[in-house]
């Protein structure tokens, strides 16, 4: 199983980045009626390093 989203910047809050997927036009799509894949992702900004990334692409591969 593999998956690949693009998620998009949408919001910054006290401690993190969010961000939500796009399809393929680049319009944000959220929950399972718009057919995201994932939810919306929160990155640490103590993780962060340099410059913020308007776009970020996501792989979830199976693990064995």
């Amino acid at each position: 199983m593999r998956i690949s989203v693009v998620v998009r910047f949408l919001a910054e809050t006290d401690g993190a980045y969010r961000y939500r997927e796009i399809d393929s036009d680049g319009v944000a799509i959220h929950g399972d009626r718009e057919g995201a894949s994932i939810g919306d992702i929160y990155l640490r900004k103590a993780a962060m390093q340099g410059e913020l990334p308007k776009q970020l692409r996501i792989v979830i591969e199976e693990f064995r």
